[in-house]
């Protein structure tokens, strides 16, 4: 992997969604890897060091917010970036709480990231 390529985890259970943001973050020249399940995640995150973690909210097995305590836990560092049709104010408030750094519906918030 070249030194400047970001490497992201990438963390969506619903597999068109999945595939569309995996193919728009590599043609943009990120390195991907993919995750389907909160477990999935939690292991990927063990193992391998992320640039960035973008997940949802509402995951198999177990949810988004479980994976984001359990990341920071681990790591206060890695920008965990949230797309998810959930968007209320509490939403925002019991993400924040749990360490999320942004929260997004729209991915062309990744611009600004770095």
């Amino acid at each position: 992997m070249p030194p400047n390529k970001l490497s992201i985890l990438l963390v969506e259970d619903e597999e068109n969604l999945h595939e569309a943001l995996k193919l728009n973050l590599e043609l943009e020249g990120y390195e991907v890897t993919s995750a389907f399940d909160g477990n999935m995640a939690l292991q990927k995150v063990q193992n391998e060091y992320f640039d960035l973690v973008i997940m949802d909210i509402m995951l198999p097995e177990v949810d988004g917010i479980h994976v984001t305590e359990t990341i920071r836990v681990r790591n206060n560092e890695v920008p965990i970036l949230i797309l998810s049709a959930k968007n209320t104010s509490a939403d925002r408030v019991l993400g924040l709480k749990k360490g999320l750094m942004i929260i997004s519906q729209n991915l062309s918030i990744l611009k600004n990231c770095y």
